[in-house]
């Protein structure tokens, strides 16, 4: 059996993740120009220092979140593609087209919408410029930005100026993540954003994160975060050399250089857990003597 101080920690920090949760919904838009039918695509009280250790690893002790179960296969196929847009010049030069104003790149899977899309072969790959919006309804991914590049058939993409990045989660919690450059593997479902200038935000529901470099892998259900990663929750505040989430089980891993302020107004719940599992350690250790002194 573990020490209660031990316990106690583990659950309090563990506790940090207890409040994620509340999808939001994702905004639906249209063009303005004339089209085919669009597409609807959903995309204080006291406080204490932990002491500096190598490692933490926190779980809800014996109350693992509810599952929902991802896909079987995330893997990106793009079926038939097409663009609407206001005007369309083609350079026969270059072989470049470029489309411009109320722009959309529409699949079964996937809708694209900016100010301006280049491109040789809109199929394999084009350049977004103004206002974009990306969703892709599959991987429950929808991204803002001001410019964007998609490569090998939309499914790798590059987001650059002011990116907004919302991943919804199979039980329905949503990931935002705001950064000056991101990389979307829709293959994978793999979300990778980092900072240039200013560092990159992470939110779920109450819980705020900084961090310069953070990817998100929705096989593992895990955000990773390096580059002196910050995590607030209300009044609690952690850093750590890195910062290992798992979205699901409500759960984290920090390494190196741990810092922690935890208010114990946040967590009574935890202490109560942490104060049954003293008990039960002090009750074996009272049966361990009776025995011992019987014989």
């Amino acid at each position: 059996m573990k020490n209660a101080p031990e316990i106690l920690m583990a659950v309090i920090i563990c506790a940090v993740l207890s409040g994620c949760g509340g999808a939001q919904a994702v905004k639906k838009e249209t063009a303005g120009a004339a089209a085919p039918e669009k597409q609807a695509v959903e995309a204080p009280a006291k406080n204490e220092t932990a002491k500096p250790s190598p490692e933490i690893t926190a779980v809800i002790p014996d109350k693992p979140a509810a599952q929902a179960a991802s896909p079987a296969n995330n893997k990106f196929k793009l079926k038939q593609l097409n663009i609407n847009s206001d005007t369309m010049n083609y350079n026969k030069e270059t072989a470049e087209a470029v489309f411009r104003g109320h722009v959309e790149a529409l699949a079964s899977n996937v809708v694209i919408k900016s100010d301006m899309l280049t491109s040789k072969d809109y199929k394999q790959s084009a350049q977004a410029s103004g206002n974009v919006r990306a969703f892709y309804k599959d991987q429950g991914v929808e991204i803002e930005c001001g410019r964007l590049d998609y490569k090998d058939k939309l499914s790798v993409v590059y987001a650059y100026d002011d990116v907004i990045a919302r991943k919804t989660l199979t039980n329905g919690d949503k990931v935002v993540l705001n950064s000056e450059e991101l990389t979307f593997d829709a293959a994978e479902n793999i979300l990778r954003a980092k900072k240039v200038k200013k560092r990159v935000r992470i939110t779920m529901k109450d819980i705020i994160a900084f961090c310069d470099e953070v990817s998100y892998n929705d096989s593992t259900r895990e955000l990773f975060m390096t580059g002196l990663p910050l995590v607030k929750k209300s009044k609690s505040v952690m850093l750590a050399e890195s910062v290992m989430m798992n979205v699901d089980k409500k759960s984290m891993v920090l390494k190196q250089n741990i810092w922690t302020k935890l208010f114990y107004k946040d967590f009574e719940t935890a202490r109560t857990e942490a104060k049954i599992e003293a008990d039960k350690n002090r009750t074996s250790d009272k049966d361990v003597q009776q025995k011992a002194g019987s014989k």
